[in-house]
C-alpha cells in the first residue's frame, strides 16, 4: 500500500492512503485489501463470476487476464523490487519535468 501526500500524483495503478490516516487505519486498510486479494486468489472462478457483471463487452478469457493484472503475488505482497521501481519511475517522471515536485513513497505494509 502506498502511502502519499494529497496532491502527489500516484502511479495508477497503486491503492494510495493518505499520510494524515492514523497508522491504526493504514494497517487496516492493507489488512482489509490483502485478505479480499487472497480470497479471489484463492476462489479465483466466484471471482471471476463476480467481476463479469462489470465486464461490459469482455468475454471470460479477456475479463480472467483484465482480473490478473490486479489479483497476482505482486498486490499481495510486492516485495522489495516494486518499491524500488516505482520511486525510480515517478523521480524519472520529475527529472523530466513530466511531475511537478518531487514524490517520495512510503510502502504500508
Amino acid at each position: 500500500m502506498v502511502e502519499a501526500e494529497a496532491q502527489s500524483a500516484p502511479a495508477a495503478w497503486a491503492n494510495v492512503l493518505l499520510r494524515s490516516l492514523s497508522p491504526e487505519i493504514q494497517s487496516e486498510c492493507c489488512r482489509l485489501l490483502s485478505e479480499s486479494i487472497k480470497y479471489s486468489l484463492d476462489n479465483q472462478e466466484e471471482s471471476i463470476n463476480y467481476a463479469m457483471q462489470f465486464a461490459r463487452d469482455l468475454d471470460v478469457r479477456q475479463a480472467e487476464k483484465f482480473v490478473g493484472m490486479y489479483v497476482n503475488h505482486f498486490t499481495v505482497d510486492c516485495g522489495d523490487k516494486v518499491p524500488v521501481a516505482a520511486q525510480k519511475m515517478l523521480d524519472m517522471g520529475y527529472e523530466a519535468g513530466l511531475i511537478p515536485h518531487k514524490v517520495t513513497l512510503e510502502f504500508v505494509r
